[in-house]
């Protein structure tokens, strides 16, 4: 596996090559979603809005079309319970084998959609956590969605967690507008988070700001 590029490797590359200079935060998310690998993030560089405020710190990275529609293929040839369970996968902030286990009807059927996404290379379990095989899959499957399907997704996964913080970000990336019961859940959320004092992962901005 190539080894992470480092912030400034990857900001001398993306200037060299694309004449443009971005923000650490947005070097963050592409070194991330590159997996370490130089040519995707010159592809998602390309095709990044000239303007980094068009872009939303939750909306999910453009993926290049060529890319996109690789990943879609993949994706594509897998039973629908597997497509349903890697789309689960990429909009959680921390996913495990239970909480995809809880979006299902059945253990037995998540487990058999967890099965179908590992053999195909797309999915890995390590214990109760899993993760994508390449770091770019959960940005491209997580974009291929439509809004009304991530709504829909997350307004699920905030029913299935146990996690207060995890309950709050998922109701957050559900709603398309102001919502003052959401609003209130969001910031005990927060505030929790802060009386416990740990910093959110990298996975855990909201996607969509709430009010």
């Amino acid at each position: 596996m190539p080894q992470p590029l480092s912030l400034a490797s990857l900001h001398h590359l993306i200037a060299s090559e694309l004449g443009r200079s971005l923000t650490r935060p947005l070097l963050v998310r592409i070194g991330a979603a590159c997996g370490g690998n130089p040519f995707f993030a010159l592809e998602i560089a390309r095709v990044l809005p000239s303007d980094e405020s068009d872009l939303g710190l939750g909306d999910p990275l453009p993926v290049p079309a060529n890319l996109q529609e690789l990943v879609a293929a993949r994706v594509r040839a897998l039973p629908a319970t597997a497509q349903k369970a890697v789309l689960v996968v990429a909009a959680l902030f921390r996913p495990t084998v239970a909480t995809l286990a809880a979006t299902f009807s059945s253990e037995s059927d998540a487990f058999s959609a967890l099965l179908a996404a590992e053999e195909a290379g797309i999915l890995l379990s390590d214990g109760e956590r899993l993760r994508f095989t390449h770091p770019l899959l959960a940005s491209a499957v997580y974009g291929a969605a439509s809004h009304s399907r991530r709504r829909q997704l997350h307004r699920r996964l905030a029913e299935v967690a146990a996690d207060p913080e995890e309950r709050a970000r998922h109701l957050a990336a559900s709603v398309t507008g102001p919502d003052e019961a959401t609003a209130a859940e969001v910031e005990h959320g927060g505030v929790r988070q802060r009386c416990e004092g740990r910093s959110m992962p990298r996975q855990s901005c909201s996607r969509r700001r709430v009010g």
